[in-house]
């Protein structure tokens, strides 16, 4: 009798934290974007900025080698295209020193970068062709952190539980689905400032492109290429006008895949500013860098826009600070798209759709008209055929139900259309366990069993059977969390828990109010 008591406060308690954890309902159950409505996104990435940065860290290197050798000023270097490097000749000091440092070079660039690029050595220069393995690894590799971003960008800004997926055979496209966004502008300006950073050395600047253009009578020097100077501005007006033209050179000397850290900080004179941090690798970079161009004006380019040029006034290593007139709001976004991971390549938004929830009230009604119906209809039915003990399989599946919708409200999961298919899916599981068990305690009364020895043994030979047809099933919604996305997972995540929980109640609890009815009286007949 001892042990049934604790059984019984243990299913109590249960019950109580059960009703707590989902009450009141509507705050404690999160709805997908199917149920409660929300943003639907498809994003494009700009694959070409993301080769841009490859060929431009690798020409980096090169340069690099070259600067220890001392043989930089010796070559000149033009990127005709996203995928290719040339280098020829610049100001060599005689031919016989500049041809040992043209075939050291060429050596160099065969042992290093051949798996990378083909490598087409002539004796009027060296061009690095990049492999196309090398093009669909990027691609790949700029889309999963584009991902990886997106998911890090909307946490940060408190949202959760969005599917962030990507799309086409190298993912150029990526779903975006926001349910029960509060403010869609602000999320969407937050995934839509994209925040490719890039540091570029500035070589000269106009109020005017055109004035800029007439200073080179229209033929822009090699390499460089001209960019507005914007600062986005929060307010009616959206954006504040151009802060004039700069004339920058193409190769990007750091970018933000370089990146580590930022947050909000202050400048010199207590106005709000950005400071970031460097990698090991991106601050060797910038060091050689800077020491090399103290005085020079080095633009802090973000989305093809230059937000600030401050001259290099020391060498810098791997942290500094990005200024521009910000206000504290300004620059705690800034901060917060750089801090959540800087994209490796910009992207605009292809498709937005505004799911309102209307559409979602509707669901959420049939859903659970549909769930309620279904529950009703298996309960009627255990009533009819198994009487009495219907009843003990009814309260164990009220139970069940309990504890799906509590452990949602605790993991903050979602509840998606799917998953309250898993809800309904998880209904007939529950009562199948329930069959299982009361024919089998129907065949030990038939051979002449009494009726608590019938109990015991039903409950006993059931249990492999209820217990592999459950784990099997949970394994497969295992399969479906891990490579499905979204609503499958939903699916999933509900399936399994009730599975989980049909366990408990099947078992434990319909075995204890089996017990709780027996008593320890002696009992000739079993309504079931």
């Amino acid at each position: 009798m001892k042990r049934l008591r604790w059984r019984l406060i243990l299913i109590l308690a249960v019950a109580a934290l059960g009703v707590w954890g989902i009450w009141p309902l509507q705050e404690k159950i999160r709805l997908g974007l199917d149920l409660k409505g929300g943003m639907h996104l498809v994003l494009q990435v700009h694959m070409e900025d993301a080769l841009r940065a490859q060929r431009d860290h690798d020409l980096n290197g090169v340069r690099a080698w070259l600067q220890d050798k001392g043989w930089l000023t010796w070559f000149q270097f033009d990127t005709p295209a996203l995928d290719r490097i040339v280098i020829r000749a610049a100001q060599p000091p005689d031919l016989q020193q500049f041809q040992r440092a043209f075939t050291d070079l060429g050596d160099y660039l065969e042992r290093n970068y051949s798996t990378a690029y083909i490598v087409d050595v002539r004796s009027d220069g060296i061009t690095l062709q990049m492999r196309p393995e090398l093009v669909t690894d990027v691609k790949r590799r700029t889309s999963e952190q584009a991902v990886l971003t997106i998911r890090r960008r909307v946490d940060e800004y408190g949202l959760a539980e969005v599917v962030v997926a990507p799309q086409g055979a190298t993912g150029e496209r990526i779903l975006v689905q926001l349910p029960g966004v509060e403010d869609p502008n602000q999320v969407k300006a937050l995934i839509r400032e994209t925040s490719f950073l890039e540091f570029r050395l500035v070589l000269d600047f106009a109020a005017t492109q055109d004035e800029l253009t007439q200073r080179y009578q229209g033929r822009l020097p090699e390499g460089t290429e001209i960019l507005p100077g914007w600062i986005e501005r929060d307010g009616e007006d959206g954006r504040s006008a151009d802060t004039g033209f700069y004339l920058v050179r193409k190769e990007a000397v750091i970018t933000g895949q370089d990146l580590e850290y930022a947050y909000r900080c202050a400048d010199q004179v207590g106005l709000p500013a950005v400071c970031f941090r460097l990698s090991r690798r991106g601050g060797e970079r910038f060091y050689n860098f800077t020491g090399q161009h103290i005085g020079d004006p080095l633009g802090i380019i973000l989305d093809g826009r230059v937000i600030t040029a401050p001259r290099i006034q020391a060498q810098i290593r791997d942290e500094g600070q990005i200024t521009g007139r910000f206000t504290q709001q300004e620059a705690e976004r800034l901060a917060i798209q750089l801090r959540s991971g800087a994209l490796p390549a910009a992207m605009t938004i292809l498709e937005e759709r505004q799911i309102g929830p209307a559409l979602g009230r509707d669901s959420i009604r049939k859903g659970a008209l549909s769930s309620l119906i279904g529950a009703t209809i298996v309960m009627l039915f255990m009533l009819f055929y198994y009487k009495g003990a219907g009843v003990n399989a009814n309260l164990a599946l009220v139970l069940n139900l309990l504890i799906i919708l509590a452990c949602l409200a605790y993991f903050k999961a979602t509840l998606t259309l799917p998953g309250i298919a898993g809800v309904a899916l998880t209904i007939g599981m529950a009562v199948d366990a329930n069959v299982l068990i009361f024919e089998r305690i129907k065949e030990e009364l038939r051979v002449g069993k009494t009726v608590r020895t019938a109990v015991d043994l039903g409950f006993h030979r059931a249990w492999s059977a209820i217990f592999d047809s459950n784990m099997t099933t949970i394994l497969a919604a295992l399969a479906l969390y891990i490579w499905g996305t979204g609503p499958v997972q939903g699916f999933a995540i509900t399936l399994s828990i009730g599975l989980l929980a049909n366990l408990f109640t099947a078992v434990f609890v319909s075995r204890t109010i089996f017990e709780l009815v027996l008593g320890e009286r002696p009992v000739e007949r079993l309504s079931i």
